[in-house]
């Protein structure tokens, strides 16, 4: 890096910095925000403090000075669409934003702790074979081969045959290959996979696959 870099040459540099990635929620009186955050590090042992950085025009700021208390939650690397979300100006407001994540209350703040459900993931994953990040068409059929491939998937045959019995996917048996669906189907694939809004067939695909009694995002079970 040069002696007087210029702002981009200084985040190119520090960017070159591996660092992990969290997000920040806050909760009180019924309402709650959540916010991707990479500035987070620990500071001391004794007493046991942590360090997190906010910009003042943040909504997370105006949160915590008003709660004056947080919780943070570490992600793990395939929880890049998590990271994504809660970075995403367009997600819902307050408390409606936690609707598409499993989350649990944290034991002392009440905020917010994110977890991980498999089912979240790997169906959009399968998703994301036919739509773009963006909200793009990627593909509108891939051969079956194509369509299981991938580590990112525990049980590929269970989720494309529960997918396609909620016709979300097109089974082509004739031509051995699956084609995605078109209207209101794909449009909920489309935006599933943007920013993880949830339908009613949806939560039905979800809720099959659920492994947590009592998650948030999907029906309880009966």
């Amino acid at each position: 890096m040069p002696s007087s870099p210029t702002s981009r040459q200084f985040r190119d540099s520090v960017g070159m910095f591996a660092t992990g990635i969290t997000v920040l929620t806050a909760r009180a009186d019924g309402s709650g925000h959540g916010m991707t955050a990479n500035a987070f590090a620990s500071v001391s042992l004794d007493p046991l403090l942590v360090l997190v950085c906010v910009e003042r025009d943040a909504v997370m700021h105006k949160v915590l000075q008003e709660v004056g208390r947080f919780a943070v939650s570490v992600l793990a690397g395939d929880q890049e669409d998590l990271a994504r979300y809660f970075s995403d100006p367009g997600r819902p407001k307050s408390m409606a934003q936690f609707l598409p994540v499993p989350w649990r209350p944290g034991p002392v703040t009440g905020a917010p702790l994110l977890e991980l459900l498999r089912a979240v993931s790997e169906y959009r994953g399968l998703f994301s074979k036919f739509v773009r990040p963006n909200g793009q068409a990627r593909r509108s059929w891939l051969d079956r081969r194509g369509t299981l491939a991938g580590r990112k998937i525990h049980d590929p045959q269970a989720i494309l045959t529960s997918t396609i019995r909620f016709r979300y996917l097109i089974q082509d048996s004739a031509r051995d290959r699956i084609v995605r669906p078109e209207g209101d189907l794909y449009a909920e694939m489309v935006n599933y996979v943007k920013d993880l809004t949830l339908t009613r067939g949806l939560r039905a695909l979800l809720s099959e696959a659920c492994e947590r009694p009592g998650c948030v995002h999907v029906p309880a079970r009966r």
